[in-house]
């Protein structure tokens, strides 16, 4: 249950297009109606969504999965990480590369991550530190796997999925129910009971 309840009030355009979108995702999205208590961070929110990168010829869906489940374990929203964890295996996401999203064993130690993946999680993971921490060989690595235009969806990803992780986060939104066999929200559920 989340922090504060949805208004009242709802124009049939929002209830229409909320409908839409949940049906398309397959979840409530109680953010969607949260939101509508200041429509300008609904629309604003609503671009942001709609310009996320999903797929792109230097950074394919794998990697763009990697990140978005990195940035949401390291900002521990069980929201995000229900989210952006969801069809992994699609992905072919191992229970291994789960545990070095999680930083139980070292990025460098999984022989299934490519160069690139290594360099995209480690600069995705000291950007994400509170304060970000980025060290100089990583931004190297970094620039050795990617263009310009690379290391900037990589920046954006992270970016994006942070926005959500603090918007999920300040407004209480537990998970949605997108990844109920996802090994990380498994491994919270047992650790909170």
């Amino acid at each position: 249950m989340a922090y504060i309840n949805e208004p009242n009030r709802i124009s049939f355009i929002s209830k229409f297009l909320i409908r839409a979108i949940e049906k398309f995702m397959g979840a409530k999205l109680e953010i969607a109606r949260l939101l509508l208590w200041y429509p300008k961070a609904a629309l604003s929110s609503a671009i942001l969504e709609s310009l996320i990168t999903f797929n792109d010829k230097e950074i394919n869906k794998r990697l763009l999965k990697l990140i978005r489940m990195q940035v949401s374990i390291s900002a521990v929203c069980s929201f995000c990480i229900d989210m952006n964890s969801s069809d992994y295996q699609t992905q072919n996401i191992t229970a291994q590369e789960i545990e070095a999203l999680q930083r139980k064993i070292d990025l460098e130690k999984v022989s299934t991550f490519s160069a690139k993946e290594k360099a995209a999680l480690k600069f995705t993971q000291e950007l994400t530190l509170t304060p970000s921490s980025i060290q100089p060989d990583t931004v190297q690595k970094l620039k050795e796997e990617f263009s310009e235009r690379g290391i900037a969806v990589v920046v954006s990803t992270v970016a994006q999925v942070s926005y959500w992780t603090k918007m999920m986060q300040g407004f209480g939104i537990p998970p949605a129910g997108f990844s109920k066999d996802c090994p990380v929200l498994l491994t919270q559920r047992n650790s909170s009971t």
